[in-house]
């Protein structure tokens, strides 16, 4: 009844991503993408600058390439765009597990982390290999909790909270030399503050905390039923 128990609860706690599982690299059609030296598998934005020539050693295979170029990890897909002559155009979408909370540094001993796929975290819209915007979504919670927007000398950058509601927005224009930046507040509920306090973590937090507390209790079982199995055929 326990066991029950805290499995509806880790439901309840997942259950709020309404996100669908990142698609499988196969059925992204394109072609398989290029990593870096130091094996960064994030696809540049200009195939032919400077820093993708330095660092992708196969950048001349794709220097000139139109269509949509993609990269895989062992996890799945990780990233695809769609590129003309080299460059990013239209949008880049980027799906990972998570990464977030107080316990990340431990997550690869989370034994639930092996039910967790990847799923969307940030899309991205380029316009001949710039960056015009970037939303950014909660690894866990598939909430929007970032934005940014580049419209001429106007940069806007946004932080939201869990409920949607926007926290901090920083506005920056830029004039010949000089770049004036304003900072606005918000809390919760949308009344205007002093400062921005932060997304919250909590529903990850608990979820690794209990991943992390059972794992060395499952490993265990798993043993015993193996060690188990094991007698039963010599029998």
């Amino acid at each position: 009844m326990r066991s029950l128990f805290v499995f509806v609860f880790l439901l309840g706690l997942a259950s709020c991503d309404n996100r669908k599982d990142a698609p499988k690299c196969g059925e992204i059609e394109g072609i398989n993408g290029f990593a870096s030296e130091k094996g960064d598998l994030s696809l540049p934005k200009d195939i032919s600058a400077g820093h993708t020539r330095t660092n992708y050693p196969e950048y001349k295979n794709y220097e000139n390439f139109t269509g949509i170029i993609k990269v895989c990890d062992k996890s799945g897909l990780y990233q695809y765009g769609n590129y003309v002559n080299g460059k990013l155009n239209g949008k880049l979408f980027t799906y990972r597990v998570d990464d977030i909370g107080m316990f990340n540094d431990f997550s690869d001993f989370n034994i639930l982390k092996l039910f967790r796929k990847p799923k969307l975290t940030g899309i991205g819209t380029y316009k001949n290999g710039k960056n015009t915007k970037t939303i950014q979504f909660n690894n866990f919670t598939g909430k929007k909790t970032y934005e940014e927007i580049y419209v001429g000398n106007r940069f806007i950058r946004k932080h939201f909270y869990n409920n949607g509601q926007l926290g901090h927005q920083i506005t920056e224009i830029t004039e010949k030399n000089n770049r004036q930046t304003t900072h606005n507040y918000w809390d919760e509920k949308g009344k205007k503050t002093a400062d921005w306090p932060g997304i919250s973590n909590t529903k990850k937090n608990i979820f690794d905390f209990i991943g992390l507390t059972i794992t060395p209790f499952s490993l265990f079982l798993i043993f015993i039923l193996y060690k188990r199995k094991k007698k039963l055929k010599k029998r």
